[in-house]
């Protein structure tokens, strides 16, 4: 398995909103992927999932965002999605929103933190190949998304010790930075992709939290 896909794949269930997530962050939008998540398809599938995990009010802005660009000059928004990407992910400098957890959890705010290194523990106890093409750090956030999504459908077959693996690492990674990091591309983003992105990602973690804390007080 990669633990970062190239394009959005329909999104038929949690784990693949998770792969999904992942997708967004992992690199630059291009001409298939925009395609793909402005297809009616894709829109109605985003939204159901949205109503099954009560994320109507940023789903449906994101949506109304994806749906109404016909009239856009693909290349040009492409361009300004790339710029956005590029100077909050990736530089000059550390970014304005630099997608790595060690940065958020590391007491000097530095790459290659501790976080860094359970991640990497996790990628080979899980045999999870990260894609070649991908040469960021292992605690980016397209990397742990993609984590969490791959346990969370192995969760079917491993029972109770699969829902505990991932519960801890949903704990012990992403609660644990990515509501931070999304603040940050909400306040920083230029394009209301990235903005819509960011928001809908909070609200889905902020259910899965919900949800782990209702689990740990059954």
């Amino acid at each position: 398995m990669n633990a970062v896909q190239d394009k959005a794949e329909p999104v038929e269930s949690r784990a693949d909103l998770y792969t999904w997530f992942s997708s967004v962050f992992a690199r630059e939008q291009d001409r298939e992927s925009w395609e793909i998540q402005t297809s009616p398809e894709f829109l109605d599938l985003l939204q159901a999932r949205a109503a099954e995990f009560e994320l109507a009010e940023p789903a449906e802005a994101l949506a109304d965002y994806l749906s109404n660009r016909d009239g856009d000059d693909l290349d040009e928004l492409l361009l300004d999605l790339a710029v956005d990407y590029a100077q909050l992910f990736i530089g000059p400098g550390p970014g304005q929103a630099p997608p790595y957890e060690s940065v958020y959890t590391s007491p000097d705010g530095r790459l290659y933190g501790e976080a860094y290194a359970d991640v990497i523990d996790t990628l080979q106890r899980e045999r999870i190949e990260v894609a070649r093409e991908f040469s960021a750090p292992a605690d980016h956030a397209a990397v742990e998304l993609a984590v969490l999504a791959h346990l969370i459908a192995r969760d079917g077959d491993a029972g109770a010790a699969g829902d505990e693996a991932e519960a801890s690492f949903l704990r012990t990674h992403l609660l644990n930075w990515l509501p931070r990091w999304c603040a940050h591309v909400d306040e920083h983003a230029r394009t209301e992709y990235y903005r819509g992105a960011a928001r809908l990602l909070l609200a889905f973690l902020d259910g899965e939290r919900r949800r782990l804390e209702g689990t740990s007080s059954a």
